[in-house]
């Protein structure tokens, strides 16, 4: 269970992160929900500094490291990809709007 405590504890970041998130920051939009983009960039940067420390705890040798970390990275890596398509998304969104 020891070799695990890394990836707990980064998924238990993530999680209250995203909460937090979620919590903290649904003033970023107007009431149409196309246009809240504060909560996908926050997870967007979250997953990305995750994804980097990853990077520096899982630099140790070994197959159960570098199977966890891929595992991380992917996890972390596709999570950052969908929020950022969704912080763009709602950026062409506002722009449309405001340019209409």
């Amino acid at each position: 269970m020891a070799k695990w405590k890394h990836v707990f504890v980064l998924l238990l970041i993530f999680l209250l992160g995203c909460l937090i998130g979620v919590i903290v920051l649904p003033w970023t939009g107007w009431s149409d929900t196309r246009s809240h983009w504060g909560e996908p960039f926050f997870i967007f940067l979250l997953s990305s500094v995750l994804a980097v420390a990853t990077h520096w705890l899982y630099r140790r040798s070994g197959l159960i490291f570098k199977i966890q970390a891929i595992i991380l990275w992917i996890a972390f890596g596709a999570t950052a990809a969908i929020a950022a398509y969704q912080v763009v998304i709602s950026w062409l969104f506002i722009c449309g709007y405001l340019n209409y």
